[in-house]
């Protein structure tokens, strides 16, 4: 606890205001008339004279070296066993699913044949369901990869060509994805859809506008990463496993689902039964989902966190890192010490988002007649939605602090919320424009599978073409590219978030690893350098 207490607490970033009032306040006194010129004058000088000499002879200011990547024990036990429960119970599901499928398959077919043909739900066979889930998850996931692909090997080419044609590109495509889809809603008479989607394109391309001036720092950030990423290909490495699990998790959660939809229209479980089953479900698709993005971020920061703090200048200009394989001993570290605070942070997350189902759900059985209820179960949905923007922010943070130290999820968000108000770094986050950029080519992508999962069901003859029918499935396509997507943009993410986490703690490392970026950020927001 006493390390925790040194590199944030109080007493190494409150010295420069103590400082002013040792200079100024113990001549108050003696000098209370000269006082006002005392100050005028020597302002300036502090400003310029202070900064270089704290680069080198700051060090109370930095956290202790030797905790950073050293073995700690494990940290928040209890998640770790409540998923595991988690898990069992799942399996125990699907073992359920499968150990009385076959046993009321006759029963249930004798049914069907007798009421089928008068329910006017949309019929999909299960077979066809499946197959439509399965394209679009192979679709996302070849999709998401030519992007990455793309992004890097344009990179290796043309680093300082490309990395803001990429944003550009990507800011672009959004805006005409947003026109076209409103236009379609036109065409095919939604115009209330239609309408919102103008106005959803139309704050897309002011945003643009805004944001162009942001794009050369958004441009240097991305090259940084990128190049880091090219040096040590781990991380793709650990950005596709990552996506590879997500896969196989969704066709487990998708058959468990539809396997216990099945067992609700053969009357083998009651209705509430299959609806707490539901939730449940839908609850841990959320917690394993965050878990394995999670577990590829605090892995993909390790890497990142040893090129900053271990990482020598060579004599060719690149930089050499002592550990032989850094990936590997990240992935190391976020799947035994930090898998507890990995499993915490994201149990919060999928609580939100089960909640939201759960009020999104209540909203749509509704049926907006009463519009009381109405507003209330909308009020709900946008405190969770402002709630989960929170912890998302905070958790990227959090767990960078667990890649490098080891610390409890608590303890790490807490640390990492008073590292960046201290050292100003906050300004740089919210200027960088990466995020955005990833979040539409999620967006894209999720659209593109969406019409994959559509052009199946148009093509299938079994499937009838049904309004129902294709706005099911493009849902499901759109969900799944966006989750796996997510996945594995999340490894630029994490570089992105680990390099401000490195900069708010030692900005003497990233000038020994990337000057050029550390040069852009002196230039552009001089303040967070100031302390040092």
């Amino acid at each position: 606890m006493s390390y925790q207490q040194q590199p944030y607490g109080q007493s190494p970033y409150g010295q420069p205001q103590q400082y002013q009032q040792n200079g100024y306040g113990g001549q108050q006194q003696y000098y209370q008339q000269p006082q006002p010129q005392v100050y005028q004058q020597p302002q300036p000088q502090v400003y310029q004279q202070t900064a270089p000499p704290n680069y080198q002879n700051q060090n109370n200011l930095q956290p202790k070296k030797e905790d950073r990547f050293k073995s700690t024990q494990y940290k928040d036990g209890w998640a770790i066993a409540l998923w595991f429960i988690c898990l069992l119970g799942f399996t125990g599901i699907n073992y359920l699913r499968t150990s009385t499928s076959s046993s009321s398959g006759s029963a249930s077919s004798n049914t069907n044949s007798g009421t089928s043909g008068t329910t006017n739900q949309v019929d999909i066979p299960t077979g066809e369901i499946i197959g439509v889930l399965v394209t679009s998850a192979v679709a996302g996931f070849l999709l998401s990869m030519f992007y990455f692909f793309l992004m890097q090997r344009y990179d290796y080419q043309s680093n300082k060509r490309f990395a803001g044609t990429l944003i550009k590109v990507t800011l672009i495509i959004a805006i005409v994805v947003n026109f076209a889809i409103a236009a379609l809603f036109f065409i095919i008479g939604q115009f209330v859809g239609g309408i919102v989607m103008l106005v959803v394109a139309c704050l897309v391309a002011w945003a643009y506008w805004s944001w162009r001036f942001r794009i050369p720092f958004a441009k240097v950030i991305l090259k940084t990463v990128t190049s880091i990423t090219k040096q040590f290909p781990g991380t793709l490495v650990a950005g596709v496993t990552g996506l590879i699990v997500q896969v196989i998790f969704i066709g487990w959660w998708v058959v468990t689902a539809v396997g216990i939809a099945k067992l609700s229209n053969d009357k083998v479980i009651s209705g509430g039964t299959t609806y707490g089953l539901f939730i449940f479900t839908i609850f841990f698709f959320y917690w394993n989902s965050q878990v394995i993005g999670n577990a590829v971020h605090i892995t993909v920061a390790g890497v990142f966190a040893t090129f900053y703090f271990q990482g020598i200048p060579n004599a060719g200009g690149g930089v050499t890192v002592s550990v032989q394989n850094p990936t590997s001993a990240s992935a190391k570290r976020a799947l035994t010490t930090g898998f507890g605070p990995n499993c915490y942070g994201s149990l919060l997350i999928a609580i939100i988002q089960t909640l939201k189902f759960i009020v999104n759900s209540a909203r749509k059985n509704d049926g907006g007649d009463n519009i009381v209820l109405q507003i209330i179960l909308c009020c709900i949905a946008c405190i969770l939605n402002i709630f989960q923007d929170l912890l998302e922010y905070f958790n990227k943070y959090a767990f960078a602090q667990v890649a490098i130290y080891g610390k409890d999820y608590c303890t790490a968000a807490k640390d990492t919320w008073e590292l960046a108000k201290s050292r100003g770094i906050d300004a740089v986050i919210n200027d960088n424009l990466i995020g955005n950029v990833l979040g539409m080519g999620c967006l894209f992508i999720g659209l593109i599978t969406a019409g994959i999962a559509v052009l199946y069901v148009k093509l299938s003859p079994a499937i009838p073409n049904e309004t129902g029918a294709f706005f099911i499935m493009g849902v499901a396509g759109l969900f799944i590219g966006v989750v796996e997507f997510s996945v594995l943009s999340g490894v630029i993410d994490s570089g992105v978030t680990t390099t401000f986490v490195c900069l708010a703690e030692d900005p003497q490392a990233l000038l020994n690893t990337k000057p050029n970026l550390f040069n852009k950020i002196r230039e552009v927001y001089p303040q967070v350098l100031l302390g040092f």
